[in-house]
């Protein structure tokens, strides 16, 4: 018998109405609820992950229930809740019942994560919508586990946004930032991020090669799906690319047969220094909190030997719906934007070699486009 039993009767006025029960195994909280384990059971009602995207709309079920199950299950646990919280409607409540860490004693190497009240708490607060309405402790006799119920709540979309926001600014971008989706979803002003044309850097870098007369390996720095790496090889420029996301570094690998090096900028890059003769940095900075800025750029540098080109936001919208990317989460002017690279030991060349607007299209009005070196321009054309 699984452990389901035992939390029943605390959780049952949430269980309330249409339910999803998530890794049910052998009994579910409630007869009614959909039962939706990886193996069949005669509980199971659909054999599916539940670490994966789930067949089911938007507001589907008044409730979703889980017992022993997040613990077992590898990636991304902030992207699986986001992807639980989906399938709830406003007012329903997601209730988990897991082993809690200092009490559960056994070794089971099925277990990916270990829990106690307050990481789940915490995890749960990071999903913008969510808000904890009941949680305790259900230790005894055979008795090792905890509950916590959040309540999906209504919140006006501005609140929302300043909510992730404020996570953002907090922890940075996390891997469930980064779907598919947000790869592949076409807007209505620049298209789908995957298929954005690479013609502009391309003809910028073949001047730019031209008049300084050295050419690559080039690097990108937040590759996305690859699609820039892809173009810029096509031209017959050497190239990489380097990515935070799976989801990006995936579709890369599918679309283009682009292989990215997995990175972290706030952490670091990959690479030795002066690797590559120059770096592409396009739409990644202001996506950075601000404690890891100057870590990131003098990582940059360390990488490049001759010249850094940078495309970044210095406008963020409040407004969601006018929002071109909603993990920007620094708002920095140009000036701001070049005292940093100067206060990090950067010369600039934007005037020799000017990413300009108007003869790349690299860029758009709301963006800051600059080229920087750690070696002066005497330096480079010796």
């Amino acid at each position: 018998m699984g452990e389901t039993w035992k939390i029943r009767d605390k959780v049952q006025e949430y269980c309330v109405g249409k339910g999803l029960d998530l890794g049910c195994g052998d009994e579910k909280v409630h007869s009614d609820a959909t039962g939706v384990d990886i193996r069949q059971t005669q509980a199971v009602d659909m054999i599916l992950d539940i670490a994966q995207k789930l067949p089911f709309p938007d507001d589907e079920f008044d409730y979703v229930f889980s017992s022993h199950a997040l613990e077992h299950l590898d990636g991304d646990l902030n992207r699986v809740v986001a992807e639980w919280v989906r399938v709830i409607r406003e007012g329903g409540f997601l209730v988990l019942y897991l082993p809690h860490k200092d009490y559960y004693k056994e070794v089971n190497p099925e277990h990916r994560h270990s829990f106690c009240e307050n990481d789940i708490i915490s995890l749960l607060r990071d999903t913008t919508n969510l808000t904890v309405r009941d949680h305790g402790l259900d230790i005894g006799l055979g008795r090792y586990s905890f509950w916590v119920v959040a309540e999906k709540i209504e919140m006006p979309e501005k609140e929302m946004l300043a909510k992730k926001e404020n996570l953002l600014i907090e922890r940075g971008y996390q891997e469930q930032d980064f779907t598919e989706e947000y790869w592949t979803y076409k807007h209505e002003v620049l298209g789908a991020r995957i298929n954005k044309d690479a013609s502009p850097v391309v003809r910028y870098l073949q001047d730019l090669f031209e008049k300084f007369g050295i050419f690559g390996p080039v690097l990108e720095i937040g590759a996305g799906a690859g699609n820039l790496v892809y173009g810029l090889r096509c031209a017959g420029i050497e190239s990489e690319g380097c990515e935070f996301s799976s989801s990006g570094r995936r579709l890369a690998l599918e679309r283009f047969n682009v292989v990215l090096s997995e990175c972290d900028l706030r952490n670091g890059l990959p690479y030795n220094e002066d690797q590559f003769n120059w770096s592409i940095c396009l739409g990644v900075l202001s996506m950075i909190p601000d404690r890891y800025l100057d870590g990131a750029i003098r990582e940059i540098l360390r990488v490049t030997r001759f010249g850094v080109l940078v495309n970044v936001q210095t406008i963020i919208s409040e407004d969601p719906e006018n929002s071109i990317n909603p993990h920007h989460i620094l708002s920095l002017s140009s000036i701001e934007y070049w005292n940093l690279f100067h206060s990090c030991g950067a010369y600039d060349l934007s005037s020799i070699q000017p990413p300009q607007k108007m003869k790349y299209g690299i860029g758009v009005i709301d963006e800051f486009a600059g080229l920087f070196s750690k070696r002066s321009a005497q330096e480079i054309v010796k």
